[in-house]
């Protein structure tokens, strides 16, 4: 391998690492972060009561608060957080894709442009911390490492309790075919006609108090309409298959396309659940840097293979990058905001003068709908 190469993807990995750490006033939930990094002491012998609160009235597992704590005590500033954390999700991303693409510069490009770097880097914090340690276990795994590899989800753990779908790897044996993806569309859509009831009738039900509880009803209240769940099921399911597909296909390493079907063995209950409940579509970010990479492989073959199904293929590749720019472009209009704008202007720690306000006022216009929204359904916990 080309050593100029290697540095020049490890010195992209160091600034994406730089642009994550120095930002200021990024992302949404980062605003909560900080608040809360504010209120914790500099007495690390504090650390066991600072464990407990972060459970019982922030629902965070013990990891996020550790490292808070360690970052308040050492240095006094929430850039160290951020750095701490860019570094965790970037070099275990970069490491991960070493390993199963050769074209790791073009992941960095689709990492970059689908938004997925600033989601992680600057928003979902804590779920990146976990997916950090995922990315190894995943690959600890496929080396036949399995003691290992349930030491790195139990460390995801202690991070962000969604890592718990991470221990379906092992045992999911779903076959890579045609039929399975008519199987996965067909099951998503009949989960999706049966939430309600599953929501209204089962969730209902269940007592309880704390953040954590408030929390799942909070994700149980969302719903979606018909064209809302073919949205989430063209997302989640066709356009991965698709790519999946032919990146499993084409690939002429035949270690590597086994391990490319035990991610798409992975990736479908994932799909599914996020199709299907649109409250749980963050289950599906465990799978979605495996999805990038098959996606990386996908877009690189697509002028530099034989023309089978090219249209297929062409308009599968212009159909993921049309949903994401719709994603990200979705308008918030009493903040007068799009969801782009969580991250554009890039502001660093240089224009902490600057007001960037606006973001948070926008998550939280996210956060609490109004009553009538269409998008919530009407259950009484």
């Amino acid at each position: 391998e080309n050593p100029k190469k290697n540095h020049r993807f490890w010195l992209l990995c160091v600034m994406l690492i730089f642009i994550s750490g120095m930002s200021y006033g990024l992302g949404g939930d980062k605003f909560q972060y900080m608040l809360e990094f504010e209120s914790y002491p500099r007495d690390f012998g504090q650390l066991r009561q600072q464990i407990v609160l972060g459970f019982i009235l922030r629902s965070q597992m013990p990891g996020w608060v550790i490292m808070n704590m360690l970052c308040k005590t050492i240095f006094d500033s929430f850039y160290a957080v951020q750095f701490v954390e860019a570094i965790c999700i970037n070099v275990s991303i970069c490491c991960f894709v070493r390993n199963y693409t050769k074209h790791y510069f073009l992941f960095l490009i689709i990492y970059f442009v689908s938004f997925t770097y600033f989601m992680f880097n600057t928003d979902v914090m804590r779920e990146a911390m976990s997916m950090s340690f995922m990315l190894f276990a995943f690959t600890a795994y496929l080396k036949g490492q399995k003691v290992r590899f349930y030491l790195l989800i139990l460390a995801a753990l202690m991070f962000h309790f969604t890592a718990i779908v991470a221990l379906l790897f092992p045992f999911v044996r779903i076959k890579y075919s045609h039929y399975m993806f008519y199987v996965a569309f067909g099951t998503a859509f009949a989960l999706w006609i049966g939430s309600d009831i599953l929501i209204t009738h089962v969730l209902s039900r269940l007592g309880g108090t704390g953040n954590l509880i408030n929390k799942i009803f909070m994700y149980s209240i969302q719903a979606s309409t018909i064209f809302g769940f073919l949205r989430s099921a063209i997302s989640y399911i066709v356009f991965p298959f698709i790519t999946m597909y032919y990146s499993i296909k084409w690939e002429e390493d035949e270690e590597l396309a086994e391990k490319k079907r035990k991610f798409y063995s992975f990736q479908i209950p994932l799909a599914i659940v996020a199709s299907a409940f649109v409250g749980l579509t963050r289950v599906q970010n465990s799978a979605h840097i495996i999805y990038l990479v098959m996606l990386t492989d996908f877009v690189y073959l697509l002028f530099r293979k034989k023309r089978d199904h090219q249209g297929l293929r062409l308009f599968n590749t212009i159909g993921i990058f049309v949903f994401f720019i719709w994603q990200y472009s979705s308008y918030w209009p009493k903040t007068g905001m799009y969801y782009f704008q969580l991250w554009f202007p890039y502001t660093t720690g240089l224009d902490e003068y600057r007001d960037v306000e606006f973001r948070e006022m926008g998550h939280n216009e996210v956060l609490n709908p109004d009553k009538d929204d269409k998008s919530r359904r009407d259950v009484n916990f």
